[in-house]
Order: C-alpha cells, then structure tokens, then sequence
C-alpha cells in the first residue's frame, strides 16, 4: 500500500496543474455549448395542427412551374390589359402565405 501512496506522489509532482485548470476550462465550455445545442434541438414552434401538406405541396409545386415558366421566357413580367405584374411579387405572396 505505501508503494502506491509513493508512486501516487510521485505523479502528482509531475503533473502540470495549470494544464489540468485549462483541460477543466475547455470542458466547462463544451458542456455550455452541448447545454446550448440541447436547448436548440428541444425547441418546438407552434404548428396548426390541421396543416394540409398536400396543400403546401400543390402551392410549391405551382411555385416552381411559375419559376421554370419565367425561365424559358426570359422574363419576371406578365403583361394583363396594359398593367404590368410582376410573377415575383406573386410569388414573394404566396411564399408569405405558406410560413
């Protein structure tokens, strides 16, 4: 048993401490930040419940027909008797009704 004490001290005399105090820092902080990650992940956001995906599904899909549309015309304009609206500014609505 004296053995043991001895060598125990003997490692003890050898140890840097202010490397065990900075290894003790460094561990303090990752366990903030995996507290904060938690706290992250646990998060719930207020959803309907009666959402209808298929719905969101449809308007996305016409969103982005409207999008290839306007690609192969080379244009974000459509013209309706001599007003000009802009499928962009539609699209940033139906975007705002889908959040």
């Amino acid at each position: 048993m004296s053995t043991m004490v001895q060598l125990q001290q003997q490692k003890l005399k050898s140890m840097d401490m202010n490397k065990l105090e900075q290894m003790g820092e460094r561990m303090e902080d990752l366990r903030v930040d995996m507290e904060e990650i938690e706290d992250v992940m646990q998060r719930t956001y207020d959803m309907d419940e009666d959402v209808d995906e298929n719905e969101y599904d449809d308007m996305m899909e016409e969103l982005q027909n409207e999008m290839i549309l306007e690609e192969k015309m080379g244009t974000g304009n459509v013209k309706n008797n001599n007003n000009t609206t802009t499928v962009t500014n539609n699209n940033q609505e139906k975007i705002q009704n889908l959040l």
